[in-house]
């Protein structure tokens, strides 16, 4: 599978930056973005893209909060990478096994992206069982 590889994290300015992760010097990550320029970011805000798309085209981020409104699967999930999971993309949910993003109804096009950990932590209500 190919996918586009790139990442985000917020700048010390608290502006979300977009492109390539670079980490140096005690791992000081900076992004070189879409423009070339180098921008340090906090670490703590990093995310991988999934390579996934919402039902809007909204690529989604690990850090991303989705919500699903189907038949059969509602609810809002956080999107995390496990590499304990052979290096997946996982969505989890507050007292729920997390569930592999391709799973019966758990396909991206179902969901819509409504923001993220670092931004909007009260839209998990209580957010990922730890």
């Amino acid at each position: 599978m190919n996918r586009e590889i790139k990442f985000r994290g917020k700048s010390l300015d608290g502006i979300w930056e977009y492109g390539d992760l670079h980490f140096r010097f005690c791992n000081h990550p900076h992004i070189h973005n879409m423009n070339g320029a180098k921008i340090y970011i906090d670490p703590d805000t990093v995310g991988q893209y999934t390579g996934l798309h919402d039902k809007n085209g909204k690529e989604i981020y690990e850090g991303d909060i989705v919500y699903f409104n189907q038949k059969f699967v509602k609810g809002t999930y956080y999107v995390s990478y496990d590499d304990s999971h052979c290096g997946a993309f996982l969505l989890y949910k507050k007292n729920n096994p997390p569930a592999l993003f391709g799973e019966v109804f758990m396909e991206p096009f179902y969901c819509e992206v409504i923001g993220n950990i670092h931004d909007n932590p009260e839209l998990l209500k209580g957010g990922r069982d730890e």
